[in-house]
């Protein structure tokens, strides 16, 4: 991570893992949950930082497109339904991907 939007630039490692389900309800659409844990590098108002650990437990769904017999593309959208107050994220806000699966 890497904030260059004040005076002061802030850069740190952010990691983490998580774990996720999906269950598709047609040929294309899917619900999507997921447990996530991320360790960020956050600051106060005075510089000062601390590693934490915070939890998102997302929930959503999405669209598959097949663009081969063994590939296609995902587009979905998942809210955080556990809205940690460490999180960077204040507000109730969706989160948008789009990615790749291969050999699924």
């Amino acid at each position: 991570m890497k904030d260059k939007r004040c005076e002061t630039v802030y850069e740190a490692p952010n990691y983490g893992f998580g774990l996720f389900a999906r269950r598709r309800f047609f040929k294309k659409i899917y619900a999507h949950i997921e447990y996530s844990k991320m360790n960020y590098k956050l600051y106060d108002p005075l510089g000062a930082s601390e590693h934490n650990w915070v939890s998102f437990f997302f929930l959503g769904g999405g669209i598959s497109q097949p663009i081969s017999k063994r590939t296609s593309v995902n587009a979905q959208v998942l809210w955080d339904l556990n809205q940690d107050e460490d999180s960077p994220y204040k507000t109730v806000q969706p989160f948008f991907s789009v990615g790749i699966g291969v050999g699924f």
